[in-house]
């Protein structure tokens, strides 16, 4: 499928997805309702503030990252190398998401979150500042991106652990550490392989309440295919299908709900 075919069917399924989505008067889940009236609208804080002066400085920064590319490519970019402020303005995450993700984390209060491809780390600070009292670590797997990303991070003020390599490698690691995270997002190799593999392998190691967030469920229909078998595993037991977000909430055990929402980041 060409880059315009794709942009073409993500526009038909986000206008059926608007068109099935619930409002917060056809929710009776409590878990959901609260999702909803108080994670989901949008707020601005102060601390986005130092998220505003960072991309206001990369978006101007001409340096030429190259990169080779370990999963399934981007629209916006066929070959592996653009200028920093061609990646902010293209690629890098929308405020309104990064926002989201700032307010999951400031709601539910994760104490130890990971998050699988840092790019920049924009959606790394977003998360950061929103996790108060929690601890995140961010896994990247190209280097160029890495360090980039570890001087956003320093300029931003905020703490991330930052593991620079392959996801399965670190993830054998942590698993044999016992690392047990209650939060994660997952915005790596945006394949169905690559997508059910990093799940079955994360999930053991989720605690039990814990919070799965995926990026960009709809962004091909291998990662259609991945979204509707995760979101339909017995250990799922609510799903919120976001359009560009799937957020997954562990409950064991519980019985299953899943519900479409309204979310625009533009």
């Amino acid at each position: 499928m060409s880059s315009l075919q794709r942009r073409i069917k993500i526009g038909y399924d986000l206008l059926a997805h608007l068109w099935g989505s619930k409002s917060r008067y056809r929710i009776h889940s409590p878990l959901v309702y609260t999702f909803v009236t108080e994670v989901l609208p949008h707020k601005e804080e102060a601390v986005f503030n130092r998220i505003h002066k960072l991309r206001e400085s990369l978006s101007q920064t001409e340096d030429i990252i190259s990169w080779e590319e370990l999963g399934a490519g981007s629209l916006h970019f066929p070959q592996a190398s653009a200028s920093v402020k061609d990646l902010v303005r293209r690629v890098v995450r929308r405020h309104r998401e990064g926002a989201l993700l700032y307010r999951i984390c400031k709601h539910y209060a994760p104490t130890c979150g990971l998050e699988l491809g840092t790019h920049l780390g924009i959606s790394s600070i977003y998360q950061a500042l929103g996790m108060e009292e929690g601890r995140l670590m961010s896994i990247e797997g190209v280097p160029a991106f890495a360090r980039l990303a570890d001087k956003n991070l320093r300029d931003a003020g905020v703490e991330v652990e930052l593991r620079v390599g392959k996801f399965e490698h670190i993830l054998s690691q942590l698993a044999r550490e016992g690392y047990h995270p209650d939060y994660i997002f997952l915005d790596g190799n945006h394949t169905y392989e690559a997508t059910k593999a990093y799940f079955q392998f994360l999930l053991p190691m989720l605690a039990d309440g814990g919070i799965l967030v995926l990026d960009d469920i709809y962004w091909s229909g291998g990662m259609r295919r991945a979204w509707r078998e995760i979101s339909d595993h017995p250990e799922v037991s609510v799903s919120l299908d976001l359009f560009f977000f799937g957020v997954c909430f562990i409950r064991r055990p519980q019985a299953k709900e899943h519900f479409p929402l309204r979310f625009l980041p533009f």
